[in-house]
């Protein structure tokens, strides 16, 4: 991706959190969380003084006032590789999507269908870039192998058994 098209996706329509649910639930049904891969994070991950919202936890009760929607650069590196803004990632709720039809008199099924159709896609893009995510974390370890330091094992006095014992 170029510079151009870097800062064009990444303008602040697409980042900025101006579409947060009011409401302190996880974006997931019950049934969808309890097959979801868990991964042990804390919700509030501190990094330079700035907390880190990833794919993971963005949805999360504490980011509600953020002003972002994610911080993590694997997460919007995954986002961009995809072209999905992270904006598109967050829950919509029903007067959300009756906004974006334009029309006071649709009847509520008919917006939750609309909601619910368009969570379908949400979730699938969301899935689709954790996956990204995780094959940039592969990437990444694949390029730089941690390093790890061989250490030669040295003979120790106090453990040295060829020597022999004297008893006094």
């Amino acid at each position: 991706m170029s510079g151009g098209d870097a800062t064009r996706f990444f303008d602040t329509s697409g980042c900025l959190n101006l579409t947060r649910p009011t409401t302190g639930t996880s974006a997931l049904p019950l049934n969808q969380r309890r097959n979801e891969r868990k991964r042990p994070t804390s919700s509030s991950i501190q990094i330079r003084g700035q907390l880190k919202i990833d794919l993971y936890n963005f949805d999360h009760i504490d980011f509600i006032d953020s002003k972002y929607v994610l911080t993590s650069p694997r997460s919007l590196e995954a986002c961009a590789r995809l072209n999905i803004k992270p904006v598109t990632l967050l829950p919509k709720r029903l007067a959300d999507v009756q906004d974006d039809i334009g029309s006071e008199k649709v009847r509520l099924s008919t917006l939750a269908d609309v909601r619910d159709k368009m969570d379908v896609e949400r979730l699938g893009n969301l899935q689709r870039c954790r996956e990204e995510r995780e094959k940039i974390i592969r990437e990444e370890t694949l390029a730089n192998p941690p390093s790890t330091k061989v250490i030669e094992p040295q003979p120790s006095a106090v453990h040295d058994r060829s020597l022999p014992r004297r008893y006094t």
